[in-house]
C-alpha cells in the first residue's frame, strides 16, 4: 500500500497559495500559525523553513516568495515575481509534487514491521528462496529451500522468520535526521548521497542492494562524525520544506521518512543488537 500523505500536503499548500493569490493585499494567518502575506503584485510571502545540521526549523528572519507557478528567491524578502524580473524559480510546484510523490512511494506506513510483506522492499534487499542448512536428529546436515534475506550490515543470510527490521537511523535520534536522509536522496541537501539507496532512489524498483560487508555486530562506523553538508538543505530544499510547513506537515514529514525504505534495513540479531540507539555526531 502507498501512503499519499506528502502529495496531499503539497497539493493543499499549492491550493491554498493559488486561492489566496487571487486576493492581492490580503494578510491571513493559518491555523498552524504560519503567516501568509499577499503583496500587491500577486505574489505570496511564506515563512522560510530550513534544514541545518540535522534540524528543521523556521528561519524567523527570512521569507520565501511564491506565485502561481512556484517558489522564487528574493533578497531580504524584497523583489518582484519572475514575470517581472530575471529571478529564476527555486522550486516549481510540479517539482514539489514530484518530490512528494517519491517520498510517498518510499513510505512503509505507520508500522515498520509490515515492510516485510512489501514486494518492492523484499526485492530491494535481495530476499528470496535459498538452500539453507539444517541438522537432523542424527547430526547430519541437509539443506532445505526457504525464504531468506542477507543482513544488510554483515551479509549473513538469515531465515525470513528470524530477520529483524529496524531503523538504520535509530528512533532515538533527532526526528529531523530521518527527513534529512530522504531529502538527501532526493538531491535536496548540500552534501550528496553516497550510499546505494540514496544514489539510486529514483530507480529503487529496479535495483538490488548488496550488504555493507562489515563484520557481524560491527557498528564502529557510528563512532565517526558525518559531514554537516549532508544534513543541510539546499535553497530548493528550503523551498520544499517551506511548502510542507505551510501545509502544517513538518511532523508528518519526519514520521513518513522515519519509516522510509531508505531507513529500514533487514538485520541479523547480532547486528541489530549492537546498533541499539547509536547515532553519528554531525560536524
Amino acid at each position: 500500500m502507498t501512503y499519499y500523505k506528502a502529495r496531499v500536503a503539497i497539493n493543499a499548500a499549492i491550493w491554498n497559495i493559488q486561492r489566496t493569490n487571487l486576493t492581492p493585499g490580503r494578510v491571513g494567518t493559518r491555523s498552524n500559525g504560519a503567516k501568509t502575506t499577499v503583496v500587491m503584485d500577486g505574489t505570496i510571502r511564506l515563512d522560510k523553513w530550513i534544514g541545518r545540521s540535522g534540524r528543521i526549523e523556521r528561519d524567523g528572519r527570512n521569507i520565501v516568495n511564491v506565485d502561481h507557478e512556484g517558489v522564487w528567491k528574493s533578497a531580504n524578502g524584497k523583489g518582484q515575481s519572475p514575470n517581472n524580473n530575471p529571478f529564476a524559480y527555486e522550486l516549481r510546484f510540479v517539482e514539489a509534487e514530484n518530490f512528494a510523490e517519491r517520498i510517498d512511494d518510499l513510505n512503509a506506513g505507520s508500522d515498520h514491521l509490515d515492510i516485510k510483506e512489501n514486494k518492492k522492499w523484499r526485492k530491494l534487499y535481495n530476499a528470496g528462496l535459498r538452500d539453507f542448512p539444517f541438522m537432523d536428529t542424527l547430526g547430519q546436515v541437509t539443506s532445505q529451500e526457504i525464504l531468506t534475506v542477507p543482513c544488510h550490515n554483515c551479509g549473513c543470510v538469515v531465515p525470513w522468520s528470524s530477520v529483524q527490521v529496524d531503523h538504520y537511523m535509530p528512533q532515538a535520534g533527532s526526528a529531523s535526521l530521518w527527513a534529512h536522509k530522504t531529502l538527501r536522496a532526493l538531491g535536496l541537501t548540500v552534501g550528496s548521497a553516497s550510499g546505494g539507496k540514496g544514489s539510486n532512489q529514483s530507480s529503487l524498483h529496479r535495483i538490488v542492494l548488496n550488504p555493507k560487508g562489515r563484520a557481524m555486530g560491527d557498528y564502529s562506523h557510528f563512532g565517526n562524525s558525518t559531514d554537516a553538508a549532508k544534513w543541510t538543505t539546499t535553497e530548493k530544499g528550503d523551498a520544499f520544506l517551506s511548502l510542507i510547513a505551510h501545509a502544517g506537515w513538518i511532523d508528518g514529514l519526519n514520521k513518513a521518512c522515519m519509516n522510509s525504505f531508505l531507513n529500514l534495513s533487514p538485520l541479523c540479531r547480532a547486528c541489530n543488537g549492537k546498533k541499539s540507539d547509536q547515532v553519528k555526531a554531525i560536524e
